[in-house]
């Protein structure tokens, strides 16, 4: 039986990034759970044999193998999985990057913040928006 959990998978290709998403969301209370993919290509293998679909999917969009808009395109394009949030949290800033990314069937889309505090912030409220 697949089941939601407060579980967040993070796919990021950035230590640094996923030590920082990680950290953040662990100050969080009720505490989140953070499951890091390493590239979008994790995400639909990941998919098919989890039995703990995650609460929401925090989405990089500069990833090696397979980017975040052609993750997010692939996922929303089974509508078994098309019931999951999926919210962009990258670097870039491009207008055209958010209304891809809206288009594809992103929920949000947040600019990653330069700074621990602004991403305790936003875990908190990604947590109390997606996760309660």
């Amino acid at each position: 039986m697949i089941s939601y959990q407060k579980v967040v998978w993070l796919v990021d290709d950035d230590p640094e990034d996923q030590f920082l998403v990680q950290r953040a969301f662990s100050s969080v209370q009720p505490v989140v759970v953070v499951e890091v993919l390493n590239d979008g290509d994790e995400v639909l293998p990941a998919l098919e044999v989890t039995t703990r679909l995650p609460g929401l999917i925090l989405l990089d969009l500069n990833m090696v193998r397979m980017d975040g808009l052609e993750t997010l395109e692939v996922v929303r394009g089974i509508p078994h999985f098309g019931q999951i949030p999926i919210v962009v949290l990258s670097t870039s800033n491009n207008p055209k990057d958010m209304e891809r990314s809206k288009q594809l069937g992103a929920e949000a889309y947040y600019v990653k913040p330069f700074h621990y505090k602004g991403m305790v912030d936003l875990a908190a409220q990604l947590a109390s928006e997606w996760l309660a």
